[in-house]
């Protein structure tokens, strides 16, 4: 009988020192790198932590990363993130939106990715990986053509992307317009990963470049390279907008428009001779709606330049 009570005693105590203490399960040490992974400011970063911190710790977990079972969920949640990065940009997403569209747990997202940075980089590996491969075979082709006729493939090669989206590639739209936010997020992580993935091919192209135009001075090449650019990406992320403004009479995704009308205009631009010995002119400063210039100095009614004045209301 002493026997048998000096062993429930031992229990009542060991279970009593279990719940003075703290104890983290082995399966939620997993966790702890992402719980912590994200310190940045914001309302989004703070809601994303404390959902982490809601995981069970003998809770469902995803299946394996690697394996064949696991793999719809974990494309379930790529095409998820993908779709609200694009319409909410980085920042603008959380876990939990991404957690709710693709229909898992926050444990799953945890498993098969562990951060939503790392999970743009996956999305990133996805798209435009096999992007970028294509352009470079394209490329190298353009390498093999007269070099009269070299520009205008040049420039047609890059923007093939939008010859893709005509052709029926609608999945590559929500990439760029995920592109074109990246260069308003004040976060490293997008930009970085546009260098990572995308700054030996557009290094490239400039290369190319001032090859075929040895007349055109470097910071032309630069910035009719960054004219290039810029069309690209906001053809294809504001896509109705022609449409809209011409009431429907000319769109990107008729057929060959694009290619017709803007690659002709852009080879002119582009081939056009730089002027020698150049400089900016004070005089084509041109007034903000406050009145100001791009140096700052304002203007008269009458167009002439006079020194700043603090107004008052």
């Amino acid at each position: 009988m002493a026997a048998t009570d000096a062993v429930r005693l031992l229990r009542r105590t060991v279970f009593s020192f279990k719940r003075s203490i703290k104890i983290v399960a082995p399966d939620r040490l997993r966790y702890l790198p992402v719980m912590h992974a994200d310190r940045r400011a914001g309302t989004q970063r703070d809601e994303d932590r404390r959902t982490m911190k809601k995981i069970k710790p003998n809770g469902p977990v995803a299946m394996g990363r690697n394996t064949k079972a696991g793999e719809p969920t974990r494309l379930r949640i790529l095409d998820a993130a993908e779709r609200l990065f694009a319409e909410n940009g980085i920042d603008g997403t959380s876990l939990r939106g991404i957690m709710a569209a693709a229909k898992v747990s926050i444990s799953q997202i945890n498993y098969h990715f562990g951060t939503k940075e790392a999970l743009l980089h996956a999305i990133f590996v996805r798209r435009a990986v096999p992007q970028i491969q294509a352009r470079l075979k394209l490329l190298d082709d353009v390498r093999g053509v007269p070099p009269e006729q070299r520009l205008e493939e040049l420039v047609r090669t890059y923007f093939a992307p939008i010859e893709w989206f005509v052709a029926g590639d609608r999945e590559s739209v929500d990439f760029v317009r995920i592109l074109a936010r990246i260069g308003l997020d004040p976060s490293d992580a997008g930009r970085s990963m546009l260098s990572e993935f995308y700054d030996d091919f557009q290094h490239q192209v400039i290369d190319e470049l001032q090859g075929l135009l040895p007349e055109v001075a470097e910071a032309d090449i630069y910035w009719r390279w960054h004219c290039m650019l810029a069309i690209l990406l906001y053809s294809m992320t504001y896509v109705s907008r022609l449409r809209d403004v011409s009431g429907g009479r000319y769109d990107i995704r008729h057929g060959n428009e694009f290619f017709e009308h803007v690659i002709p205009f852009l080879v002119t631009a582009i081939r056009t001779p730089s002027r020698p010995g150049k400089k900016a002119s004070a005089a084509r400063l041109y007034p903000t709606p406050n009145g100001t210039g791009l140096s700052g100095a304002r203007r008269s009614p009458s167009g002439k330049r006079r020194p700043n004045a603090t107004t008052s209301a």
